[in-house]
């Protein structure tokens, strides 16, 4: 049996944004008063994020809500997979960064999901472990869902990892981690 503050705690850690749905709902419903979302807008298309997947995002990221544009920084689809050239775009970026990663599953499309990353810290190319508690990944289907870090005085602070340096190779795994 699960005790009432595991209870809470968990849903507070799912629905960290529940109190703002519930609150615009109860507006509409009950005070005949309009809300609207007022999605980011994406300077380039995307082949992944969708408005849909955009407004789970918004909803459950406050950085998200405070931003009026999203820029796309790289896409595998225009640019094809070259690992030197993420980290060259996202190295020292002194922004939030979304990660959206597309896995298709050759023999069953039904297996397809859709996940991701987000931060506010900025990555350092460095073999180090770094970042805080507001580095956290998300499933965006088949079910959404975000991850946060567990944080207490017993685990390593290990939110985020860049390493990539080629005449460096032995020093660390090359590598990018959440």
């Amino acid at each position: 049996m699960v005790s009432l503050w595991d209870f809470l705690f968990h849903l507070k850690k799912e629905l960290i944004y529940l109190s703002k749905v519930l609150e615009f709902y109860f507006s509409f419903k009950f005070l005949s008063r309009s809300v609207h979302f007022k999605l980011p807008l994406l300077t380039e298309a995307s082949y992944l994020l969708n408005d849909e997947m955009l407004a789970m995002i918004y909803l459950s990221n406050s950085y998200v809500q405070n931003v009026s544009r999203m820029k796309l920084l790289y896409s595998n689809i225009l640019s094809g997979f070259n690992f030197k050239k993420i980290v060259d775009v996202i190295a020292n970026l002194e922004m939030p960064l979304l990660f959206l990663i597309k896995h298709e599953d050759q023999n069953d499309e039904k297996n397809s999901c859709v996940f991701g990353a987000f931060t506010c810290d900025i990555w350092k190319n460095n073999a180090n472990y770094h970042g805080s508690e507001n580095t956290y990944i998300f499933s965006m289907s088949p079910t959404f869902r975000n991850y946060f870090p567990v944080t207490n005085d017993y685990t390593e602070k290990n939110y985020q990892y860049l390493w990539f340096t080629e005449n460096l190779k032995n020093i660390a795994p090359i590598g990018l981690g959440f």
